[in-house]
C-alpha cells in the first residue's frame, strides 16, 4: 500500500471537514483544524492495521528546535505535535534528499538517506 502524500491527504482531511460543516477556506474554525488532524491520526492508525507493507510519502518542513538550537525535519502536515509524532506509526523511517552544489567549478550532486 503506498499513500503519495500524508501531505495532500492531511489537506484533504480539512476539506472534507470543511464540506461537512459546509464552510469554505475562508471560514477555517478553530476546532475544523482539530478535526482534521484526528482524521490524519485515524488514516495513519487504519493504515498500521493493514495486512500488507505500507509506504507513506510526505513533504518535508523544517523547524529550528530553539532550546538545542537544531534543525528538526518532519513530514509537512497539520498541528504542533503530530508531525513529530508520526514516525511511532510505523516500523521504520526513512528520509531522502538530494543535495546538489559546486565543488571545484563543477555541480555535485549527493544523495542522502537518513532512518
Amino acid at each position: 500500500f503506498v499513500l503519495d502524500s500524508l501531505t495532500m491527504a492531511a489537506d484533504a482531511a480539512l476539506q472534507y471537514v470543511l464540506d461537512k460543516q459546509g464552510r469554505d477556506m475562508s471560514r477555517i474554525q478553530i476546532q475544523d483544524w482539530g478535526e482534521a488532524i484526528r482524521e490524519v491520526k485515524d488514516t495513519l492508525g487504519f493504515i498500521t492495521t493493514l495486512k500488507c507493507h505500507a509506504c507513506v510519502i510526505a513533504h518535508l518542513q523544517v523547524e529550528k528546535d530553539e532550546a538545542r538550537g537544531e534543525l528538526r525535519w518532519g513530514p509537512l502536515i497539520y498541528g504542533k505535535d503530530l508531525p513529530g509524532r508520526t514516525p511511532i506509526y510505523f516500523n521504520s523511517v526513512f528520509m531522502t534528499s538530494i543535495h546538489t552544489a559546486p565543488v571545484g567549478g563543477k555541480m555535485v550532486t549527493n544523495y542522502r538517506l537518513q532512518v
